[in-house]
Formats: C-alpha cells, sequence, structure tokens
C-alpha cells in the first residue's frame, strides 16, 4: 500500500506457474484522490510463455487510471479545478528470440486506448516558447478519446561485450479522437528508428556512436485568401488549416560519445565528451511566421520563416565517484 500526500493507492498480485513453460501473474488496484474525491478499480493480466530455452513470448493487459497530481493544475492557463482521472485499456504482446551468437531478436506490439481524457493547451506553430500560455497561437485541445497503436522490431548484441550494438524500427500511430475523427497527436512519428553502436577498451576509454530518424512531427497548414474589404480594397486573410495535417521534413541526428574511466586514489574520474547533431543537420521544430504573396491571376503564394533544433551541440562532463 502506497500514500503520497492526497492521494491514496493500493495493490496486491498473485503469482502462479501454470506449468514449468508458462507463468502468470493477476493484479488488482485501487486508487483514490481525497482531493476531488475519485476512486479508480485497475484489473491487469500478465503472462509468459516459453515455447524454447531461448525464446519466449510476453502479454500483458490491463486497466490503469492517471490522476491529475496536486502541482499539475494548469493555473497558467486559467484552470481552477480538478479534471477525473484518465482511463487507458492497454494490450501488450512481446516476443524475444536469443540466438546462440551474441546477439537476440525482439518484436513488440501494443494497442492503448485511452478514454475521458484530460483537456489541454497546445501551441499551433511554437511550442518552445519560454510562456507558450502567453502566446496567441494557444488552442485548447478536448478530444473525447485517443488510440495509439504500433510495431516494433528490434535487434541487439548481448550485454557485456566489449561491443555493444542495437537497432530498432517502429511503425505506430498516436491519435486524439476529437468529433469521431483522428488527428494525430503532436508527437506522432509513423516511422521511427535508431541504432547505437559502442566500443569499451581495456584501458577504460570508451567510443560511441547513436543516430535516430524518424517521420516529421505533425504540424497545422496555414494558408492565404483574397478577400475583398467594405470599401472596395482586398487584403489577404489567414486561413488555418486543420490541426497536424501537415508534416515537417524528416527528422534525423548522429551523436557522437567518448571519454575514458580513470581509476583514482579514492574511487574513479570519468571524463567524457558528447557531442550532439554531430553533423550539425538542420531539423525544423516550429513555424515563426508565415507570408503572404497575392499573384496577378488572385491566387497567394505562402512562405513561412522557421527555427530549428539545436545544431552541433558539444558538451564535457567530468565525474567522480569515491
Amino acid at each position: 500500500m502506497s500514500r503520497s500526500g492526497a492521494g491514496i493507492g493500493a495493490y496486491v498480485a498473485y503469482r502462479a506457474a501454470i506449468s514449468d513453460r508458462l507463468f502468470t501473474e493477476a493484479g488488482l488496484r485501487w486508487d483514490r484522490q481525497t482531493y476531488t474525491g475519485d476512486r479508480q478499480w485497475s484489473p491487469r493480466l500478465d503472462l509468459v510463455w516459453k515455447p524454447g530455452q531461448h525464446s519466449e513470448v510476453r502479454l500483458g493487459a490491463g486497466r490503469y487510471a492517471q490522476s491529475q497530481r496536486i502541482h499539475e493544475l494548469r493555473i497558467e492557463d486559467g484552470e481552477t479545478d480538478y479534471r477525473p482521472p484518465e482511463i487507458c485499456e492497454q494490450v501488450d504482446l512481446t516476443y524475444i528470440h536469443r540466438f546462440s551468437k551474441p546477439w537476440s531478436f525482439r518484436v513488440d506490439a501494443y494497442r492503448h486506448r485511452f478514454g475521458r481524457l484530460q483537456p489541454r493547451y497546445e501551441n499551433l506553430f511554437h511550442p518552445l516558447e519560454l510562456f507558450p500560455e502567453a502566446e496567441p497561437d494557444r488552442v485548447l485541445i478536448a478530444p473525447q478519446g485517443a488510440e495509439l497503436h504500433g510495431l516494433e522490431v528490434s535487434v541487439r548484441g548481448v550485454a557485456g561485450a566489449p561491443l555493444q550494438w542495437l537497432a530498432n524500427y517502429t511503425w505506430s500511430s498516436a491519435k486524439d479522437i476529437v468529433d469521431g475523427v483522428g488527428v494525430p497527436r503532436s508527437w506522432d512519428q509513423t516511422h521511427a528508428g535508431n541504432f547505437l553502436v559502442a566500443y569499451r577498451w581495456r584501458p577504460g576509454w570508451f567510443l560511441s556512436f547513436a543516430g535516430i530518424v524518424h517521420t516529421g512531427w505533425p504540424t497545422t497548414p496555414v494558408t492565404g485568401r483574397v478577400v475583398t474589404l467594405p470599401d472596395g480594397q482586398t487584403t489577404i486573410e489567414q486561413v488555418i488549416g486543420s490541426r497536424n495535417s501537415a508534416r515537417f521534413p524528416t527528422y534525423a541526428r548522429l551523436d557522437l560519445k567518448a571519454g575514458r574511466t580513470i581509476a583514482a586514489a579514492k574511487g574513479s574520474v570519468r571524463v567524457e565528451l558528447s557531442i550532439a547533431n554531430l553533423t550539425d543537420r538542420k531539423n525544423v521544430c516550429c513555424v515563426d511566421e508565415v507570408h503572404f504573396q497575392e499573384a496577378p491571376d488572385g491566387s497567394v503564394a505562402t512562405s513561412k520563416d522557421v527555427s530549428y533544433w539545436l545544431g552541433m551541440t558539444p558538451s564535457l562532463q567530468i565525474l567522480w565517484k569515491f
């Protein structure tokens, strides 16, 4: 049983070996928020099946509740009341195979359905503002639910070897349900892949490269149209399209990390140099301003000023353990 501030939780679980290859755990959790009077029951079930010496299949299903904690009241957006807890029904399926050679193969599939979602605020064009609640592109998003599902395939070397490596690919979808229509969440990435290659030498030196590439994040399109004013003059009016119905260009980044661990009289000293975005690639993050230009045929051309995530960024860290 756990208790923190104005939240109380209790849980119970039962584990059993149905056979020498099949194992199960059933659980039930109860939560109560004293500051809202809400209560939730959350059942869970996990199964592990080992069809062979080097393989296993895991199945997990359950209901989860996420309450709004006391410090999460969004007073900066004018909210003064706490929202009911969000509810998520999850099903996760995993297959793992460990080969005789030093590497393993894993496939994960998941489907998560959210209900009773808490409304949230987002900035349509520039989410990295210091005070986002003060910007004019701040909007309220109040979905009736959300659906997240995906499939991830990964391979990796066995831990403990001098050469460490891993690679994975993920196909996924994260959508809010608004008025019966699926709208991509702002962090939705249809395709994503990453890799890591690291080597550690005996004297304590180490070197690693890590890379990531994924579909560009969703963004909201903006166009312009010519309108006639009451005095007969014309002007260009901004038209905001459906939220998150367009995409930024593909995001890609390569990182490097190198260093050495040195034994000291007391403990050890680790010196580490990291360089994020080694190739200094320009990855678009935000739309700063939209410009319109009327053509002779009456159409309107649109251009954008954008900003980018950090370019090549070095950092040095020294850690003394004693």
